[in-house]
């Protein structure tokens, strides 16, 4: 029993640990998502970026408008040309913090933690 509640306990500790660190470099990423749209950098700047940050945190980073199409991303193997239609992003879309263990529908070939938020 101890095992296990200490499984769990770690666990969401990290988890927790995971989001405040993502949260924190939430407001990088607005700026450098920000000077993409105001075209102050160019794609790639905006990509070498992105990947600054998924290397100093250890997770993917999508860029994805409030239609669900992913204009930047971390992640080679994910088809950019999708639309993502998840009602877990209609909840990040209206506001909501969404954490969620999935492959979602395939684009990852294995469950992935997802933590989403909406910064702008």
């Amino acid at each position: 029993m101890v095992a296990i509640f200490l499984s769990q306990w770690f666990y969401n500790y990290s988890v927790n640990q995971k989001a405040a660190t993502l949260l924190k470099q939430g407001t990088v990423l607005k700026d450098i998502v920000s000077d993409y749209f105001d075209r102050k950098i160019s794609k790639k700047k905006l990509k070498d970026e992105l990947l600054l940050i998924d290397r100093l945190v250890n997770a993917r980073i999508w860029v994805v408008d409030k239609y669900g199409y992913i204009y930047a991303y971390t992640e080679p193997t994910i088809d950019y040309e999708k639309q993502l239609t998840f009602t877990e992003f209609q909840d990040v879309i209206s506001g909501k913090i969404v954490i969620k263990k999935d492959s979602f529908k395939g684009i990852f070939k294995k469950p992935m933690l997802t933590w989403a938020f909406q910064f702008m």
